[in-house]
């Protein structure tokens, strides 16, 4: 059963307006652009329950919307994502929407529609946190400082008495309104607000320790960026910390990257795992998010994809690819096979998506989900990683394997993947088939 999360806080709506630009402006010295699309994207609190809803957790979001068009737009794109949510209509105030001017994948421009308002108005708001926390797993409140967080307290009380984990991302000049909150994710530059410049890395531990205890946080990690995150967490009545390093990745785009962190810890904090094991999770995460233009999502696989792109330079990557619809003997020998040539086998697994454009919409006749169950289970697999094009070259490029398996009925030439992965010295290998064993013969088995 998928775990549950409240997630609380400014809800938002992205707008990106695309096009090219190759002259500047005989009217005044700013570049001229040809429009090429619009684009809508959910922002700040909805975001981060969209990130949620992609890493598998079910999300119910809390918040205000105006009686307006973004709101309105808002409200279908949390519906198109399946996201269930309860905001709160509020005539005064203006839904906030940013809206950005795109060219080369560089932002030329941003303008910003919103109305601050005084949320201690939204009653309705906070009773429906009250009536929903009962039943949710973890509690995430994503503060932009826009005013539906306005008493942060109240919700942290809240939590507490009913022994719910609440992680917030902080905003402000004043972080005493968070005091007993399990875990706050303040930026660097937010971190030095509150608590002065800091020098160095013993600096920033000896504040960051100071911080923790003056709020009397179970946790406290202060994402540091292109250097990674700094993570701070109370252990058997010790105080423990370490860093962990960013995973370098092409920077496109740090918007939302914030809702992506603390969507990746609440959904690994929500799934049993210690502060440390969901920090590294949130941190590639993170790195996927900022490698992706504007506003963006991030799945489990995708995470998987790039931790197990981390180990390959220790270990001897073995990858094959299939649709593996209804295992029989003879995946189960190409797989053993597959796994006896290195330290660790990465199996590349067609979405449902996938299956039905290559064989057809009867297909599969199992679902990705118990799909990738079944294969997980297999001590010979070490990892399965769900991809939705109709090849694993985009994967493959991405996992760098040293060595790729397919079945001898193709030949090195027809192996996709196989010209990239023998560039950098990596080996093809095709394992003999057993005869007549292919999901194909065994439906039409079962159909005569």
């Amino acid at each position: 059963m998928k775990k549950k999360i409240t997630v609380i806080g400014d809800v938002m709506i992205d707008w990106y307006l695309h096009g090219e630009s190759s002259r500047i402006s005989p009217e005044a010295p700013v570049p001229v652009v040809n429009f090429k699309e619009s684009k809508f994207q959910l922002g700040g609190a909805a975001n981060v329950a969209n990130n949620l809803k992609h890493l598998e957790i079910e999300p119910f979001l809390i918040g205000a919307i105006g009686n307006d068009h973004f709101g309105s737009l808002l409200k279908e794109h949390l519906k198109a994502e399946k996201i269930k949510f309860n905001l709160s209509i509020e005539k005064s105030f203006q839904t906030i929407c940013k809206q950005r001017l795109m060219s080369s994948n560089q932002q030329l421009a941003r303008i910003d529609y919103e109305k601050y308002f005084h949320g201690s108005k939204l009653t309705n708001i906070f009773n429906t946190f009250i009536k929903n926390i009962a039943k949710t797993d973890l509690i995430i409140v994503s503060d932009y400082g826009k005013g539906t967080i306005f008493n942060a307290r109240k919700l942290i009380q809240s939590a507490k008495k009913l022994k719910k984990k609440i992680l917030i991302d902080p905003k402000g000049k004043d972080f005493t309104k968070y005091k007993g909150a399990n875990l706050i994710t303040p930026n660097k530059s937010e971190f030095e607000n509150i608590m002065g410049k800091v020098d160095s890395k013993k600096d920033l531990v000896n504040k960051a320790k100071k911080m923790l205890e003056h709020l009397n946080l179970e946790s406290l990690i202060v994402t540091l960026g292109s250097e990674g995150m700094y993570v701070l967490t109370k252990s058997n009545k010790k105080i423990v910390g370490d860093f962990i390093n960013a995973y370098p990745q092409e920077v496109f785009d740090v918007s939302g990257a914030g809702d992506t962190t603390i969507s990746a810890l609440g959904a690994a904090l929500s799934e049993g795992n210690d502060i440390f094991s969901a920090a590294e999770f949130a941190n590639l995460a993170a790195s996927i998010s900022v490698s992706k233009l504007g506003t963006s999502t991030v799945s489990k696989d995708e995470v998987a994809s790039l931790e197990a792109s981390k180990g390959n330079k220790e270990q001897v990557i073995v990858f094959t690819n299939g649709c593996f619809d209804i295992i029989h003997s003879g995946h189960l020998d190409l797989l053993k096979e597959a796994r006896s040539y290195g330290d660790k086998l990465i199996v590349g697994l067609n979405s449902d998506k996938s299956i039905s454009k290559l064989k057809g919409p009867d297909r599969p006749i199992i679902g990705q989900s118990e799909r990738k169950k079944i294969l997980s289970a297999l001590k010979f697999v070490d990892e399965v990683i769900i991809f939705n094009e109709e090849n694993p070259l985009k994967l493959i490029k991405k996992l760098k394997p040293s060595i790729l398996v397919k079945g001898a009925d193709y030949t090195k030439e027809q192996v996709v993947g196989g010209e990239f992965v023998e560039s950098y010295g990596g080996q093809i290998k095709l394992v003999k088939l057993v005869k007549g064993k292919s999901t194909s013969n065994i439906i039409n088995k079962i159909s005569s």
